[in-house]
């Protein structure tokens, strides 16, 4: 749930594009008080859930990321570094790649993607520099290297690739929060510039948001959310903190001041941010990680849902959710104890919890899915 950071420092992006272009973004008022509970019978119910195969190279572990695509279920483990395979009945078909220093291997994985015209698995390794391609079945495909290290990527319709730098200071690269390379891996253009003197050392942080196949640019440590294409990065969205928020001339500071504003103010941070036709889902957190926020959207009705969440809640249990599909559905991923507990309280409408298996040695995590209900 917590970034992780090399260090903990903190950078702030200048509001601009270098390929900007005009649009109609969405404010999200964080303070809004007119709202309804979003953990409520009345905004949404358990529409279904497939619990996952676990094994000895199957296991999942906190926070992992999660694709869906053509009935299968990529997940990627943050605590293995493993893309993990399984079917949409939950068995579990193989790990993707091998670790090593080999040419076919990758020494660590930082993040994935599904290459939706062939099919082929990408993992991205910061510490190579490279992007390694394995087929459906697990046979090496080829490797790139790439200019500049990085912790995320995303993968454009086009070939070319975006991403996210954990050096955002660079004088060779550009220093920009996100940069895009062809499909061999070579620098075209950057994007969302930065002050020279940004920080200059490595932020492990996923900001790219992909949500029903856009790509969305969560920048760091503000407020503000970007729609990429392949021509242009535009503002999507902004999430009103009020005075929640980290000064915009923080990185105008001299190291002391920095880290005592970093240390003394109350500030809200945005950890995922999904969004389709109809509505805006957001998780964030406060600055000291003790309390969590689900909000969803309704760009139709202009609605508010909401649940503030301590961080013992048993909805804590479901982080956040990782993917909001065409038909208004949030997917989770939880441990099968967590699914059985929220079925046992007064909150979302729930299936029978009788219908759910114990946890047991093969079966500990479940993809959910939660219909979000018209108010």
């Amino acid at each position: 749930m917590k970034n992780t950071f090399v260090l903990v420092l903190y950078i702030v992006m200048l509001a601009s594009c270098t390929s900007s272009s005009k649009s109609d973004y969405v404010v999200i008022n964080f303070f809004e008080e007119k709202f309804d509970e979003f953990f409520s019978e009345k905004s949404l119910e358990i529409k279904d859930y497939t619990t996952l195969e676990t094994t000895k190279e199957s296991i999942i572990g906190e926070n992992p990321k999660l694709i869906i695509y053509n009935d299968y279920y990529y997940i990627f483990s943050i605590s293995t570094k493993k893309v993990l395979i399984f079917d949409k009945s939950g068995k579990f078909i193989r790990p993707v790649g091998i670790t090593g220093r080999g040419p076919e291997e990758y020494a660590n994985a930082d993040d994935f993607c599904v290459d939706k015209k062939s099919n082929n698995i990408e993992i991205l390794s910061f510490q190579e520099q490279k992007i390694v391609k394995y087929a459906f079945d697990g046979t090496f495909i080829s490797s790139i290297k790439i200019d500049g290290h990085s912790f995320a990527f995303a993968k454009m319709d086009d070939g070319k690739y975006l991403f996210s730098k954990g050096v955002v200071a660079d004088s060779q690269i550009g220093n920009a929060q996100i940069y895009k390379t062809d499909e061999s891996g070579k620098l075209i253009d950057t994007l969302l510039p930065v002050n020279n003197n940004a920080v200059k050392v490595p932020i492990n942080e996923n900001n790219f948001q992909l949500s029903n196949d856009k790509v969305y640019f969560k920048s760091w440590f503000n407020s503000n959310i970007y729609l990429v294409t392949k021509d242009s990065c535009i503002l999507s969205a902004i999430v009103d903190f009020k005075d929640h928020k980290l000064p915009d001339n923080i990185l105008e500071k001299n190291p002391n001041d920095f880290m005592q504003q970093i240390n003394n103010i109350s500030y809200y941070s945005i950890e995922k941010y999904l969004e389709n036709d109809r509505y805006i889902y957001l998780f964030i957190s406060s600055f000291d990680y003790k309390h969590f926020f689900h909000i969803l959207y309704d760009k139709k009705s202009k609605k508010y849902r909401k649940s503030s969440l301590p961080s013992d809640s048993i909805y804590m249990g479901l982080e956040y959710a990782k993917e909001l599909n065409s038909d208004n559905e949030l997917v989770f991923i939880s441990d099968i104890n967590t699914l059985y507990e929220i079925c046992s309280i007064k909150g979302i409408k729930s299936i029978n919890k009788k219908a759910i298996p114990q946890q047991t040695s093969n079966s500990d995590n479940a993809i959910i899915k939660l219909k979000i209900k018209d108010l």
